[in-house]
């Protein structure tokens, strides 16, 4: 097995990264136990010297500054404007001779710039009848066993019961600020936020607002209006399913059902920019949107520009708060680079970002999550999270080859990934019947000694050390060996492989049939090591080897995830096997052709922890060796389970809609909004000094009206002053409280001269001159639908 590096995107890597370079962090959790989760799509790590995009700077301009004054400054570092960032009166510029560094330096020298920055790249860090609700844990957990890991009861949002509360947000638009949403799904029709004032497909800017036919949103990737590509846009389409998927008995529903999704697609692939990122924010803003879902993020400096995008986007903006187990208070110095690291936007200190981590069902942060006792607000629900993904046009994915008097099957996903020991034992044996292993199906005799195959454990799971075992690839051995061992008469070896060659061809000619199994190989390797050779899956000697075998009469079945990587145009890809590789193809279901062994076949790729649907192969015959035996592809209406903070923040998204609809009040003050969903959560023990409140996300305690609050009085004890201001915080989560509502009685006297803030909730009064001795302050509030709340206490003056 080679190593391969500068994957775009990394399913489990960068937790070992963050596990071997930064000990601290990793340990500061509890160890994962054996099998724990992984994030489905990764940590934002990545290598911090390459996380910036190539030659463009964003300018932020003194406000007194003009145009002439602003394109002199730009022509001094010899850079042109590309794009205006209006929210925070920046420009986007590039840089066309010099560096970016230099450039950075002598802008930020000018007075009439306030700051200029490197553009920054930036990751994409339902109710009980519903056919799927029992497998909907975080919305209503009765202890089910999910994916093989039994839950704890209500370890979850009472997503159910706020339902029967509260219908709320009808009238609210969330913003999915993320790569597309495929309104197509059965569980998403019907969601999309309409722009009113768009005439659809008229090539028309009909609303004057800068962008054409923008009926559903924007792709600011692609700088069109269609926010959903075929085979991209899984990940914000899972995050809406989370957020307001229909009850419709179709599958899946999310927290708030009624809520519109304005899709704002700003992450073309793996990644996006910071500028399009700020876009996006502005066009939210603008258009209605009042909360945004954004489980996106970087690992790096606080940026300037980000910060003073979502300051001013007057939006409650819930952010994922990271998957590198990485503590967002103290963050991780980069000695080398000058600077410490965390997570943004969830770590900015801003009163309308909600950082949200991830539990399991248990109530234990999970392995991956980043956590801050005093920057990480709340959990929610993120591991293991089923919800909407897009649907993906059937490519074949099983081929036979025929390779001088051998033949060789080649799946382009793994033996493991298949869902049911049944089914993957049933796979297994008509793989080798086709190879011409003599299995017994069709009540063919076989004879009566056994026959030898080899399995080649070719997953790189075996390099990492038990210390680091939970952040490397699982161990497919146990999982393909027992279907293999199912099969009549097999008498199997395994061979295990490191980095390096695989068996040679003298080993391989030992054996009528090898299975060769990659697993998660291809994505085992760290990104951060520049020093590290880029290699193939197959090695260039295991090629020779292979086509020998297979030259010679053997039979191979070639079995993993991305097993092609970086080998598509190989002569061994395309000569001998005779296929065309798409990788990446994001599939979800095997179907097997009609009229051979598999025909009738249909199995879903959801196995886990093996399953990874972004990084199957898309195998089309293209020579006349070569010929397909069944089809993957992901249909119309279909869910998967993932991991990751991603994952976590839509479900407080949901919650701070349902409230929202609930209390209309709270829509236009974030603050507020924030205050409720952090004020309302259900303790979650075990995430106690890891989040700001302890709890988990609560929809239920979100909806329900509560009675005033008045959490902090002043003075208390003994003081001096004989004239002391009294203060308090008198506060409603729902809904702001009138001056009228509040009354304060000083020594049992009704005073009526206090000054009460009703948006801080602030209450003020200039008291006495008070002679010496004890005092009684009480104060009363009452909400508008009449529960009342009242608080006494005493202090004295000596």
């Amino acid at each position: 097995m080679g190593r391969s590096v500068g994957r775009a995107r990394f399913v489990w890597l960068a937790l070992l990264v963050v596990a071997a370079a930064l000990p601290g962090a990793a340990m500061a959790q509890e160890a994962a136990p054996s099998g724990e989760d992984r994030s489905s799509f990764g940590s934002q790590i990545r290598d911090l010297k390459k996380e910036t995009i190539p030659g463009r700077i964003i300018v932020r301009y003194d406000e007194q500054s003009g145009q002439a004054a602003q394109a002199a400054a730009r022509r001094e570092v010899g850079a042109v404007k590309k794009g205006d960032l209006d929210l925070i009166n920046a420009d986007v510029v590039k840089v066309e001779s010099g560096t970016v560094a230099s450039a950075v330096e002598d802008l930020e020298a000018n007075p009439v710039v306030e700051y200029a920055v490197p553009d920054r790249v930036v990751y994409p860090m339902d109710y009980r009848d519903e056919p799927r609700f029992s497998e909907l844990w975080g919305l209503h957990n009765t202890g089910q066993e999910v994916l093989g890991r039994a839950g704890k009861p209500d370890v979850d949002v009472d997503a159910p019961e706020a339902a029967a509360t509260s219908s709320g947000g009808q009238d609210v638009v969330v913003a999915v600020i993320d790569d597309g949403v495929d309104f197509g799904h059965p569980d998403l029709a019907g969601h999309e936020w309409v722009n009113e004032d768009e005439v659809p497909n008229n090539n028309i800017d009909d609303d004057a607002n800068g962008y054409v036919d923008d009926v559903n949103g924007f792709d600011f990737a692609n700088d069109d209006n269609t926010v959903h590509d075929t085979l991209e846009d899984f990940h914000g389409t899972h995050v809406a399913g989370t957020i307001a998927a229909s009850v419709n008995g179709q599958d899946v529903v999310g927290v708030a059902p009624n809520v519109k999704i304005m899709s704002l697609k700003f992450l073309g692939g793996p990644f996006g920019s910071l500028s399009t990122a700020i876009e996006a924010i502005q066009y939210a803003g603008d258009n209605g949107a009042r909360i945004s879902n954004n489980s996106w993020g970087y690992v790096g400096p606080p940026d300037p520009a980000l910060k003073d995008a979502i300051e001013a986007s007057g939006m409650l903006f819930v952010a994922s708060a990271g998957n590198e187990a990485l503590n967002n208070d103290t963050g991780f110095p980069i000695p080398e680079l000058g600077f410490t690291v965390r997570a943004y936007p969830a770590s900015y200190d801003l009163p309308n970002v909600l950082s949200v981590a991830a539990v399991n069902n248990t109530g234990r942060l999970a392995s991956f999550s980043n956590f801050g006792a005093k920057t990480v607000d709340v959990s929610a629900p993120g591991v293991d999270v089923l919800s909407t993904v897009p649907s993906v046009p059937q490519k074949s994915g099983l081929t036979l080859s025929a390779v001088g008097s051998g033949e060789a099957l080649v799946a382009g996903f793994g033996l493991e990934e298949i869902s049911g020991a049944d089914a993957r034992a049933d796979f297994a044996e008509k793989a080798l019947d086709t190879l011409g292993y003599c299995t017994g199906l069709g009540g063919v005799a076989c004879p009566t000694s056994m026959n030898k195959v080899l399995l080649v454990d070719d997953d790189l799971s075996s390099t990492f050390p038990p210390a680091l075992a939970e952040f490397g690839p699982p161990d497919v051995r146990p999982v393909v060996a027992a279907a293999l061992n199912s099969v009549q008469n097999v008498d199997l070896d395994v061979v295990n492989v490191g980095v390096g060659d695989g068996p040679s061809f003298e080993k391989l000619s030992q054996y009528d049939h090898v299975v060769w199994a990659t697993g998660q190989a291809p994505v085992s390797t760290d990104p951060f090591d520049e020093t590290a050779p880029v290699r193939n899956t197959l090695t260039f000697n295991d090629h020779n080897a292979l086509t020998r075998y297979l030259n010679g009469g053997g039979g191979l079945f070639l079995t993993g995830l991305d097993t092609f990587y970086l080998d598509e145009k190989a002569a061994f890809v395309t000569e001998t096997l005779g296929l065309e590789v798409q990788g990446d193809y994001y599939t979800g279901v095997f179907e097997g052709a009609a009229g051979t062994p598999f025909g009738g076949n249909t199995h879903d790729l959801n196995n886990a922890p093996f399953s990874v649907p972004f990084f199957h192969d898309g195998l089309t015959p293209a020579k006349p060796n070569a010929s397909s035996l069944g089809t993957i592809g992901t249909p119309q209406g279909y869910e998967e389970y993932f991991s990751g903070t991603s994952m976590a923040s839509p479900h407080a998204t949901g919650t701070a809609a349902l409230a929202a609809g609930e209390f209309s009040g709270l829509l236009n003050r974030p603050a507020a909004l924030k205050r409720l969903v952090m004020g309302t959560g259900q303790p979650a023990p075990l995430t106690q000094g890891k989040t700001v409140t302890g709890d988990i996300v609560n929809a239920r305690n979100a909806v329900t009206d509560t009675r005033p609050r008045i959490p902090a009085v002043f003075p208390k004890g003994a003081i001096s002053d004989t004239t002391p201001t009294i203060r308090a915080r008198v506060v409603d989560l729902q809904q702001m409280l009138p001056k009228s509502n509040v009354e304060l009685y000083v020594d049992g006297n009704r005073k009526m001269t206090f000054s009460y803030n009703r948006f801080s909730g602030v209450l003020s009064h200039a008291a006495g001159p008070l002679k010496e001795g004890r005092h009684f302050v009480r104060i009363k509030a009452t909400d508008p639908q009449g529960a009342t709340t009242s608080r006494s206490w005493s202090f004295t003056v000596r």
